[in-house]
């Protein structure tokens, strides 16, 4: 009797049988079919308008050009600028708003910022102004304020595309100052050769 294709046979069935020669994908890793998502880990992106860490302690310490002062300086000191009234016992201060934004508003690439400033001269209403602070070199350059309006509620402050983007609420013309403000209102604004002015 011939054992000869018997023989084979075994031998072939125990080739198959050694892990070696098993089918690849069987040998493949778990871990290998389900990798982990690459968001998992991702690194937080940071923001363009983040402030740099002194950034804040600078705007309220800046001297800012404004109207309502007797030199057109405010030199602020931890956000607060006072000198008497002439002629009265009462005080001309200015205040940093609580409304900051920051960005890039020359085009040079570095980081800039827009604030509000309230002037309280004595009197029965407290006025807004926008002001600019412009980083030159390192340094903090302030540009000239502008005039928004009296006793007024600042909404919101942005720098978007090199421009500043103010909303508040206001009064209409028809409206008495006694009346509460309720009209809203927006305006943007660009720096222009050292000025702010109206980029509507």
């Amino acid at each position: 009797m011939n054992h000869q294709p018997a023989l084979a046979l075994l031998l072939l069935a125990a080739v198959f049988a050694l892990p070696g020669c098993k089918d690849p994908a069987a040998r493949r890793p778990a871990t290998d079919a389900a990798p982990a998502p690459a968001a998992a880990t991702a690194a937080p992106v940071e923001t363009a308008t983040e402030a740099d860490p002194d950034l804040s302690s600078r705007l309220s310490n800046a001297v800012y050009l404004i109207e309502t002062t007797a030199s057109g300086r405010a030199a602020l000191k931890d956000g607060a600028y006072s000198e008497p009234v002439a002629g009265s016992s009462g005080q001309n201060t200015v205040r940093l708003g609580p409304q900051i934004a920051y960005g890039d508003l020359d085009d040079t690439g570095t980081q800039d910022a827009a604030v509000t400033l309230s002037a309280d001269s004595g009197g029965s209403g407290t006025a807004t102004y926008l002001s600019a602070a412009l980083d030159q070199a390192g340094n903090l350059q302030p540009v000239p304020s502008v005039f928004i309006g009296d006793r007024i509620i600042v909404q919101s402050l942005e720098i978007k595309d090199r421009k500043i983007l103010l909303r508040w609420l206001d009064r209409s013309q028809t409206d008495p100052m006694s009346a509460p403000p309720n009209l809203p209102t927006t305006r943007s604004y660009a720096v222009r050769e050292g000025k702010l002015v109206a980029a509507d």
